[in-house]
């Protein structure tokens, strides 16, 4: 597979902060899992093979989740295969699945965006530099020496001197080169790893990158049953008894009541048939 740079030179246009993020296999009957490099893979066979893996399978909640996927033509005529091919589901609710073209205008928008806020700054400077207050302390004295006034004169300065000129010029063209090399590298990696519409021709692999929307982690819950037993063993002064708590699901924490994973499920359809691979998704 080509490995695909970190996600913030793909689509962001800013540093990573926040908390680290993972995804785990969950194979199903009849589904392969390996490890490449420390990352999950499934490997779903029908008539066809399609291979489906999060690299990498940690990341920053700041990025986007990106997912390796990859088909084999095991049938005897070509077909076509992109994102149209693929959903992704969390908990069973859709989440976007970005094509190479939004990725390609997002990335424009976000360089135009960091040139223009670069000027901007560029003009802020040579205004601020060019008002510049000056401030000149003093001490006067009257002509017996006795009774002395202190106190300071402001001066505002006015027009750059040439020297301030190009180091505004020279800090301003050092921004709008950085962020053309970054737009450029951005670029680069959309092209050579992000999925794209492709005829994959009988016998051959292909495939590429897709890249997720936002994942929300779960909402507080103690499982179905639980909270409807919650709710008839209520007293009517408000208490609980505790009885209900046989019936807490098993992945969920028994302090809080926060579910420590979501469900991550990527369908991908291929030449009418359906490969669906399920991860799960947590924080580490």
């Amino acid at each position: 597979m080509k490995r695909l740079m970190s996600i913030c030179a793909v689509i962001l246009f800013s540093g990573c902060a926040g908390a680290n993020l993972k995804f785990e296999p969950v194979p199903t009957p009849g589904q392969k899992e390996v490890y490449e490099r420390g990352i999950g893979v499934l490997t779903s066979v029908k008539r066809n093979a399609v291979v489906v893996a999060p690299d990498p399978s940690v990341y920053n909640e700041s990025d986007s989740p990106t997912i390796a996927v990859y088909v084999v033509n095991n049938s005897t005529s070509e077909f076509n295969f992109s994102t149209e091919n693929i959903k992704a589901y969390v908990d069973g609710e859709s989440v976007k699945v970005y094509t190479y073209e939004e990725l390609y205008k997002d990335i424009q928008r976000k360089a135009s965006a960091a040139a223009f806020g670069a000027v901007l700054n560029s003009v802020v400077q040579s205004a601020n530099a060019a008002n510049e207050r000056q401030t000149t302390d003093f001490t006067a004295t009257t002509s017996n020496g006795i009774n002395a006034v202190r106190g300071s004169v402001a001066t505002v300065k006015t027009g750059l001197s040439a020297r301030e000129q190009r180091e505004i010029q020279r800090d301003a063209a050092a921004n709008m080169s950085g962020i053309e090399a970054r737009r450029h590298t951005s670029l680069q990696n959309l092209n050579s790893a992000i999925l794209r519409k492709t005829t994959i021709m009988p016998g051959a692999i292909d495939g590429g990158y897709i890249i997720l929307g936002h994942i929300p982690m779960p909402q507080p819950s103690y499982g179905r049953r639980y909270e409807e037993c919650r709710r008839r063993r209520f007293s009517g002064d408000g208490s609980y008894d505790g009885s209900c708590e046989y019936l807490r699901e098993p992945d969920q924490s028994p302090s809080t009541g926060l579910q420590k994973w979501a469900n991550v499920k990527i369908a991908v359809v291929v030449d009418g048939e359906t490969h669906e691979f399920s991860f799960k998704h947590s924080k580490i």
